[in-house]
């Protein structure tokens, strides 16, 4: 089915060129100047027509396929081109006469065509025309060569972080990037996600060095990671890090420390200083201390004690 496709193209092609042979003929029976031209077209149709030649008679067809499909866009190409020069000859032969206008220039793509005038035996300028300019990527063909944002291509994407650079090319007057590594939502990897040249900003968490081991860090020395190391917490409540009894979680003693890291030093409403003969217990420049207790117990046949563990004890004595 392809081949008798491809047959159908060639034979178009063919028939075009015999069209093209016509206006010839009829334009400029003399054949000048267009011998040159048609010389080429000649040459194409010969070129054409033996790769199909060679295409029907050998079985590498994929192959000959290609070369083939090839040489027909090369020669649709070619025969646009072909008919602008000679739209331009014939323009440039028409016989300048007084009063006279004749098209100029091209009308290939995006260009069209201009209007010269004669004056006294001399064409004027051509005005009016459009003409070829740099091709770009817009689906138009901007330097008027029969072709469409060919050989367009740049650079893409980025190759900073885990970015790597592609490869851009027009299509139908878009760009597209291929082979490119795009940018991604950064996360904490140790990796720039994000291509902005730096890693894990915004997605690392802090952690406290904790030196004493008591779960509580030190707030002076922060460390910035995507997960604890070694020696470090997240909690910064640790006002002592040399002291594993001393942070934010401990209870105030009366012993001239601040224990809870609240910046308070004794601020205790009771304590005890242990002694069972003391009474009244309070703190006082980091010691508990209290009052004596009183054990006389107003009777004149006991012997009145006190025991520091025990408090107070009577021995009879009558």
């Amino acid at each position: 089915m392809k081949k008798n496709v491809l047959i159908a193209i060639v034979m178009v092609s063919i028939f075009l060129v015999a069209g093209l042979n016509s206006v010839r003929a009829a334009s400029n029976p003399s054949g000048q100047p267009f011998d040159a031209i048609w010389t080429a077209i000649y040459a194409l149709q010969t070129k054409c027509t033996n790769n199909m030649t060679d295409y029907v008679l050998k079985s590498d067809y994929n192959a000959k396929v290609a070369v083939l499909e090839g040489d027909i866009a090369n020669l649709q190409v070619d025969i646009l081109n072909l008919e602008t020069r000679i739209a331009a000859l014939e323009a440039m032969h028409t016989i300048c006469s007084t009063g006279n206008s004749a098209n100029c220039g091209i009308n290939v793509g995006a260009c069209a065509f201009g209007t010269k005038t004669c004056a006294n035996g001399d064409w004027s300028a051509c005005t009016g025309g459009t003409w070829p300019v740099a091709e770009t990527c817009n689906n138009i063909d901007d330097d008027c060569d029969g072709m469409t944002d060919e050989e367009l291509g740049q650079i893409c994407g980025s190759n900073v972080g885990i970015c790597t650079l592609g490869w851009q090319t027009c299509s139908f007057g878009n760009w597209i990037c291929i082979g490119a590594t795009s940018p991604t939502t950064e996360t904490c990897n140790g990796l720039d996600d994000d291509c902005d040249g730096t890693t894990d900003e915004g997605v690392m968490s802090t952690y406290y060095r904790d030196a004493d081991g008591d779960g509580y860090g030190n707030p002076g020395l922060p460390q910035n990671a995507c997960a604890a190391t070694e020696g470090y917490v997240s909690n910064n409540g640790d006002c002592n890090d040399a002291d594993a009894n001393i942070n934010h979680g401990a209870v105030e003693v009366c012993d001239g420390r601040d224990n809870n890291c609240n910046g308070q030093v004794d601020e205790v409403t009771s304590c005890t200083d242990g002694n069972a003969c003391t009474t009244g217990d309070y703190c006082t420049n980091g010691m508990c201390i209290g009052s004596p207790i009183n054990c006389d117990d107003g009777d004149i046949c006991t012997i009145d004690m006190c025991d520091v563990h025990h408090g107070c004890s009577h021995i009879w004595n009558c």
